[in-house]
């Protein structure tokens, strides 16, 4: 997505970069976990102004503990497993 990797379940994006910030799609539990242990966490704007419902930028303090990012990015993988499957765009014809 936006020039950069990122990790799907079930069509739904879960976890990627952008630029140089790792994201995460968190579930209400996580944020506020998240947000207790690192003030610092703000929701994704690929475009200033236009936040991303349940996706959060990682704090570079959170990078900085490889077991920490490690279990939130295995919590965000399970929370979307929880979410429907997308469905497919129809393609548009040229």
């Amino acid at each position: 997505m936006f020039g950069y990797p990122a990790y799907f379940i079930n069509k739904n994006m879960f976890a990627g970069l952008f630029g140089d910030k790792v994201f995460l799609r968190l579930s209400p539990g996580q944020v506020t976990e998240l947000t207790r242990s690192f003030p610092g966490l703000s929701h994704l704007e690929p475009m200033p102004g236009r936040p991303m419902k349940d996706y959060y930028e990682l704090p570079e303090k959170l990078h900085k503990d490889p077991k920490r990012v490690s279990k939130a990015i295995q919590e965000a993988a399970e929370y979307c497993r929880t979410l429907p499957a997308k469905a497919s765009k129809p393609r548009k014809k040229a």
